[in-house]
């Protein structure tokens, strides 16, 4: 799926991208929810 972990990682580095955008990520199955914290470095967030 399109954009993968190296793109999302490229542009959250340059702080293109929130935390709350990466979550979304994950929601639309782009990354999994261990590429969210290689990512940012946070546990990903529980659901409520």
């Amino acid at each position: 799926m399109f954009p993968g972990f190296d793109n999302i990682k490229y542009f959250y580095d340059r702080r293109c991208y929130t935390n709350k955008q990466i979550k979304r990520f994950v929601e639309l199955e782009c990354i999994t929810e261990e590429e969210y914290k290689k990512i940012t470095g946070e546990e990903y967030p529980e659901q409520p």
